[in-house]
């Protein structure tokens, strides 16, 4: 499943939920929680940024511990408003 930020790929292919790969696994959502995050500050889509943070909300749930330390992220897009 590729994930292009930049590219109109990403939005053209994604399943239904390309975010479901990081509940099946700690070790996978922890090796790319950063990846997550960017897509949730950078993605110029609104579309986007709504199922990411949907997923983030999946994770907080699944994960809580691995998802804490990214608090600050969740809202840092939001502050700067």
């Amino acid at each position: 499943m590729p994930l292009y930020l930049n590219a109109g790929v990403f939005v053209g292919i994604q399943p239904k939920n390309p975010f479901s790969a990081f509940c099946f696994s700690s070790e996978f959502c922890e090796a790319h929680l950063q990846l997550l995050f960017t897509i949730l500050e950078k993605a110029p889509q609104a579309t986007i940024r709504a199922n990411t943070i949907v997923a983030v909300g999946d994770l907080t749930f699944r994960f809580p511990n691995l998802i804490e330390p990214w608090t600050s992220h969740l809202y840092a897009r939001y502050v700067q408003l």
